[in-house]
């Protein structure tokens, strides 16, 4: 069929339902949850004039907008459908701004945090470098992660990913960029930074780039990371949980202790690598089942 014209002027691509490079575009990670998630129009934003101009234009013409920055949403809630219009950021300026002096990082939204993770690895900190507690979903993105919060496994010793946000850049409804700061004296603000940060992605606007304030390894010389895969035994569980239900109850455990347990049941197991055969192992274990 034929190219349709973009609805509105901006840098970017446009990707329109019932064209035949359309499909691909509009894939959505773990959409059971939502059916016919199939935006009109997915637009994919160079810069923020063109998140602008799509504001807009979804605000003259009365269209919702979805806010994609990974798609890895369980609710399906980075995808739109009817007439609706999806914006996908992940083709925006690579920002990675860290200032030693004031030991603030300014990113933008669309680094998957496998890559955010190595790239904190990655840059000098006085003798060492940079970290920041998040999520384990290597493809997660920061935009959604830091508007559900950003739980992760280290969040017992060092909080949420959303902790350590100090300020955030957003356009919102009224095609305004705006700079959000933790410690604003705005009352409005200050609804909206927490607002932001814990009311699932795009409800209140584009986020655009994020300032943190990470953790420096070198003041954790100490710290220690353990994992390890089982074959799944129900005692072993028990025990597993006993362990973890005394340290909550421990009013005097150590803050800095973290300890997580994950039960997973898939087809192809993630952790392959901690069990090599697993396949094999499994057949023998439970053919006679």
């Amino acid at each position: 069929m034929p190219a349709k014209a973009p609805p509105f002027a901006a840098q970017g691509d446009f990707y329109f339902r019932g064209a035949a490079d359309y499909e691909p575009h509009a894939y959505q990670y773990a959409s059971s949850s939502h059916t016919g998630m199939q935006p009109a129009v997915i637009f994919y934003a160079k810069d923020e004039n063109g998140i602008i101009e799509a504001v807009k234009y979804a605000a003259a013409n009365k269209l919702a907008m979805a806010i994609r920055t990974g798609g890895h949403q369980y609710s399906g809630a980075s995808s739109t459908f009817g007439n609706n219009i999806q914006i996908d950021v992940t083709g925006m300026p690579d920002v990675w701004d860290w200032d030693p002096v004031t030991g603030l990082l300014r990113v933008s939204v669309n680094y998957a945090l496998m890559d955010f993770n190595a790239r904190l690895g990655q840059t000098p900190a006085g003798s060492g470098f940079l970290f920041i507690p998040h999520g384990q979903c290597s493809h997660v993105h920061l935009g959604g992660h830091a508007q559900t919060g950003g739980y992760g496994q280290l969040g017992r010793s060092f909080g949420l990913f959303g902790d350590h946000i100090e300020s955030f850049e957003i356009i919102t409804a009224d095609a305004r960029k705006q700079i959000i700061r933790r410690n604003s004296t705005d009352p409005g603000d200050q609804e909206l930074f927490y607002a932001v940060l814990g009311g699932s992605p795009g409800n209140y606007g584009v986020l655009t780039h994020l300032t943190l304030r990470p953790h420096k390894d070198i003041d954790h010389p100490n710290s220690h990371g353990l994992k390890a895969a089982y074959l799944y035994d129900r005692d072993t569980l028990k025990k597993l949980f006993d362990v973890m239900a005394a340290m909550s109850d421990d009013a005097n455990y150590p803050g800095d202790f973290d300890y997580c347990v994950t039960v997973l049941s898939a087809a192809e197991i993630v952790f392959e690598g901690f069990c090599p055969n697993m396949d094999e192992t499994m057949a023998a274990q439970y053919k006679a089942q």
